[in-house]
């Protein structure tokens, strides 16, 4: 139980909530637009991925 305490509590911090967002914000408009499918979408966000820097404060 106190794992699935931690999980949440991870997930309901501010940064965590605005990255998901943002996600769902870009995959709307993505699906909007049309012949782009996933796997484009994929291609195309592949260089933003690489950017990113992964978080060393959550254990």
């Amino acid at each position: 139980m106190d794992q699935i305490l931690l999980g949440f509590s991870q997930l309901l911090q501010p940064s965590v909530l605005m990255m998901l967002s943002v996600g769902v914000f870009v995959g709307l408009v993505v699906g909007s637009i049309p012949g782009v499918n996933d796997n484009i979408a994929f291609a195309v966000f592949i260089p933003f991925r690489s950017a990113f820097q992964p978080n060393r404060h959550l254990h």
